[in-house]
């Protein structure tokens, strides 16, 4: 196993599949150790996602990398070992409370401008809507080869084409009341 083999991507997510990401990863690492393996997190939140579209508002210590991007290029790699929990659809008051979230806590992103009226605004407006849909089922999807798809849907049974005779009939359960 070659060293970049060697490792497993584990994506931290927000909200409800926080609780999957810190429940399953103590699981992840226990198995992973005795092999050899290290795991490394991910940041996919949605805190995580805005900070990374707006680096020129942060102070050095606040920048973080694009983990997203990262795992759209690595997805693309045979040697890609990732672990992608559940992640959430940011609506607008989502991405706007996590915005005023990010703000108290001394971050300056800009807040999100609902009807952008100058190029600025426009462009702020764009760089959040981007963050509306999960970006990361589609970074894994793309990366997933078309042969592997095909050969899912060629492997799956159609039952659409059965034919029903008259003896193939669905249980009636019934109520005793």
């Amino acid at each position: 196993m070659t060293a970049k083999a060697s490792r497993i991507l584990y994506t931290k997510t927000d909200e409800a599949p926080a609780l999957a990401t810190y429940s399953f990863l103590p699981i992840v690492k226990a198995f992973t150790k005795a092999a050899g393996v290290s795991v490394e997190m991910r940041d996919i939140s949605l805190a995580g996602r805005i900070i990374a579209a707006f680096p020129e508002h942060l102070t050095a210590q606040q920048k973080q990398s694009d983990d997203l991007a990262e795992l759209g290029e690595l997805a693309k790699a045979p040697e890609a070992n990732i672990i992608k929990l559940p992640n959430i659809s940011a609506s607008i008051p989502q991405i706007q409370g996590a915005i005023k979230e990010l703000q108290s806590q001394g971050y300056k992103v800009p807040d999100y401008p609902e009807y952008p009226k100058t190029d600025a605004e426009k462009e702020i407006k764009t760089r959040y809507d981007r963050l509306k849909v999960v970006p990361s089922t589609r970074c894994c999807v793309k990366a997933t080869p078309i042969a592997g798809r095909r050969s899912r849907l060629r492997n799956t049974p159609d039952n659409t084409r059965t034919k029903w005779g008259p003896g193939l009939r669905t249980p009636r359960l019934t109520s005793p009341i």
